[in-house]
């Protein structure tokens, strides 16, 4: 359960944060960037006081089984939510490691979530996507719940919590609207595979989605756009495996670039504007898993099935 400084990879200095028991699944800054908080194919989740500094990861416990998603809640400098295989969604106080809200609603495995200010969404293998008032008592929390038939892998929402946008083994992403009365949730796009990450852009037009057919695509969701085909950008690099690992992606603070996790050990980093590849950062010794950029710095931390997360300069 330490942070090591792991030396320099392609001459950029890198920590290396251990102590999960399993697989790493899920990784994130705090809305300062001091912290990093870990999450995987364990119970327990660790938090890191300061990734820089060779401590030991403080142990958060509360889940039953392993935790697929975590997300800091940026409105709230000291909450984070996780999702977990134990059916929950759970939100923490980063001050106190204390819970302070268990949301139980699912019936199967969460595999998602994501929050911004007062709201949650989580994504599960019963199909169901649920819409949490971080305001109210758990037992009275869920305020929407979409119905699907197959099981959903991935979810992101804007900061303004107008709209939502779901994804799974049907290979579709779904944009829930909550400013409609009706026809809330529509069909957003179809892809090739299973969408194993989402993730909206820090100004709320695009959406990046990471699938099993090996795209990273940006799409357009702006509330007026006239086209059918809102599909902005593929960006090729990133793979997926026989694993089936859920593969995330994610977006920088400043929007200009995306990273995405894959199964050939790899972090891939594009300029969207440019639609170009940056950067192909090295250092796990399995797939990655999840990635997270700093909020103010080119740092990016990057979490691998060799329950491992790498936290470092990317330029």
């Amino acid at each position: 359960m330490v942070g090591n400084d792991a030396g320099h990879l392609n001459g950029l200095r890198v920590f290396e944060l251990t102590g999960i028991s399993g697989e790493c699944l899920g990784t994130c800054f705090s809305g300062d960037g001091n912290s990093v908080v870990v999450c995987g194919n364990d119970p327990n989740i660790l938090f890191f006081n300061d990734y820089r500094n060779n401590d030991r990861g403080i142990v958060v416990s509360g889940h039953k089984k392993a935790v697929l998603e975590v997300c800091w809640n940026k409105e709230h400098g000291s909450q984070f939510l996780t999702c977990s295989a134990d059916k929950t969604v759970r939100l923490w106080d980063s001050e106190t490691f204390d819970g302070i809200s268990k949301f139980k609603g699912h019936s199967k495995i969460v595999n998602s979530c994501k929050c911004t200010n007062t709201i949650a969404v989580s994504g599960s293998d019963d199909g169901n996507v649920c819409i949490w008032d971080l305001r109210l008592q758990p037992s009275k929390a869920c305020i929407y719940k979409y119905e699907n038939k197959y099981p959903i892998t991935a979810v992101s929402m804007d900061g303004e919590f107008n709209r939502i946008f779901a994804g799974g083994i049907d290979n579709n992403i779904y944009w829930i609207d909550m400013r409609r009365v009706s026809n809330i949730v529509t069909k957003l796009a179809s892809l090739g595979d299973t969408i194993t990450g989402l993730d909206v852009c820090p100004f709320n037009s695009s959406l990046a989605s990471n699938s099993m057919d090996n795209q990273i695509i940006i799409w357009d969701i702006k509330p007026h756009f006239d086209t059918e085909d809102r599909k902005l950008n593929t960006l090729l690099g990133a793979t997926h495996s026989f694993e089936q690992n859920l593969h995330r992606v994610r977006w920088s603070h400043n929007g200009e670039l995306v990273a995405a996790a894959s199964s050939d050990k790899i972090v891939y980093i594009w300029s969207v504007r440019h639609k170009k590849l940056i950067n192909k950062l090295p250092g796990h010794e399995g797939a990655t898993t999840d990635v997270c950029f700093h909020p103010s710095l080119p740092i990016l931390a990057s979490s691998g099935v060799d329950k491992r997360v790498l936290v470092g300069e990317f330029i």
